[in-house]
């Protein structure tokens, strides 16, 4: 009903501009009215595939909801983002997939969607998500210095995933018994959030940071050595020769 709406809305305009410009068509203006039209019904086409894709993603989303009360079977998702593929919703799609599988411990499988929206979407709004995605999946797969890199790379300045991927670089650092470096992360993590209440990640950090505090060894204490009282010597009166 909705495209049938669409459709009748698009003719209407079409008939009200070819009325408006009549004498133009006959005139002899028929090639830039061609190609307005071509990217007129190319809008048009554009417009009606996004809404499409959204409403199959919807469907999948309804689905799944209904059946586990959140997105743990992939398949939906997968498949909409193959059939969508290019459109809003079929980017969204493979994200959704991807943190599916995992949540399922499927941690090769989602790195690779994570890596799929990289390739098929680069320069996405959600771009920074996915090479989130990617270090996690490393890291969970325990492949801590692809991860460690993977982190660095999601740590884009100003992005929605820089402290996170900050915390998630702490946590490999500890892992590899660097936990001064850890520490140093943590602290400026919490030195950034500690202002913004609503973000568990600062009180987290901050929580980490006294952790390693208390377990890293007390720094030495520089102690000046006593200076060596001098030697008396013996007089001569008191000398056993002397006597």
């Amino acid at each position: 009903m909705e495209q049938e709406t669409l459709q009748l809305s698009l003719n209407d305009r079409l008939f009200t501009w070819f009325e408006a410009n009549r004498k133009n068509v006959v005139t002899g203006g028929v090639v830039v009215i061609v190609a307005t039209f071509v990217i007129f019904f190319y809008l048009d086409a554009q417009h009606k595939k996004q809404v499409a894709a959204g409403e199959a993603l919807a469907r999948a989303l309804m689905t799944e909801f209904q059946a586990n009360g959140r997105v743990t079977v992939p398949d939906g998702m997968l498949k909409v983002a193959s059939e969508k593929s290019g459109t809003q919703a079929g980017a969204q799609a493979v994200l959704l997939a991807a943190g599916a599988l995992f949540t399922q411990g499927k941690y090769t499988e989602a790195q690779a969607q994570f890596e799929r929206f990289m390739k098929e979407y680069p320069g996405h709004q959600f771009s920074p998500q996915a090479l989130l995605g990617v270090a996690s999946s490393l890291h969970a797969q325990g492949k801590l210095d692809q991860a460690l890199t993977a982190y660095k790379t999601a740590e884009r300045p100003g992005s929605s995933t820089a402290t996170q991927a900050k915390f998630g670089q702490a946590s490999i650092l500890n892992a590899q018994g660097k936990a001064s470096d850890a520490l140093s992360l943590y602290e400026g993590i919490y030195m950034e959030l500690r202002e913004d209440r609503a973000n568990p990640l600062g009180s987290e950090a901050a929580m980490r940071a006294m952790e390693l505090r208390v377990k890293m060894p007390a720094p030495a204490v520089s102690v000046a050595a006593p200076t060596a009282a001098p030697l008396k010597l013996l007089s001569s009166t008191n000398s056993p020769s002397a006597k």
